[in-house]
């Protein structure tokens, strides 16, 4: 666990570097939920204000999405994120990007051995020579993915050599 949170550190202040703004040091759009409590501040809320207090009581489910269906696990741990018109979670061993309004799939990402974190992901806004991506972890793997398409990033991690213990 100790190495695992090392590669974490590691990965979050190369990612970091590469890049002017992301979606962690940068302001959300007011849709965008793009880090776990929405801010780095940790303030849990939204700045939208299209529900209130005199119209929450009339609030109606519009879908739901159970990992399960999908045949995965579900996890109580799970944290979504929405940037962009997308949200992207893990459910058991995928990788999910779903329209949030709809619950339409977008991309699924199978994990080839393991799980994904039950956690959920990272979201990393890309740079001029590398489209935006979703990182996550399965087992004591770091792994991105191209977060338009679904597919692994191949130039991930290729420029870094990772030396364990």
């Amino acid at each position: 666990m100790r190495r695992l949170a090392q590669a974490l550190l590691v990965c979050t202040v190369l990612c970091s570097g590469q890049s002017k703004t992301s979606a962690t040091s940068s302001k959300p759009s007011p849709a965008d939920w793009p880090v776990y409590n929405r801010a780095l501040a940790g303030t849990r809320s939204s700045p939208l204000t299209q529900i209130n207090t005199s119209n929450v009581s009339q609030l109606k489910l519009a879908w739901s999405y159970k990992p399960s269906e999908s045949g995965a696990r579900p996890s109580p741990e799970v944290t979504p994120l929405v940037i962009g018109g997308r949200m992207y979670l893990t459910a058991g061993n995928r990788v999910l990007a779903l329209e949030p309004t709809t619950d339409k799939k977008i991309w699924t990402y199978q994990v080839s051995t393991g799980t994904a974190s039950q956690r959920g992901v990272a979201y990393w806004p890309g740079d001029r020579q590398n489209p935006p991506r979703i990182v996550f972890t399965a087992g004591h793997r770091l792994i991105a993915l191209n977060a338009k398409t679904g597919k692994l990033d191949p130039g991930f991690g290729k420029e870094v050599k990772w030396t364990w213990g």
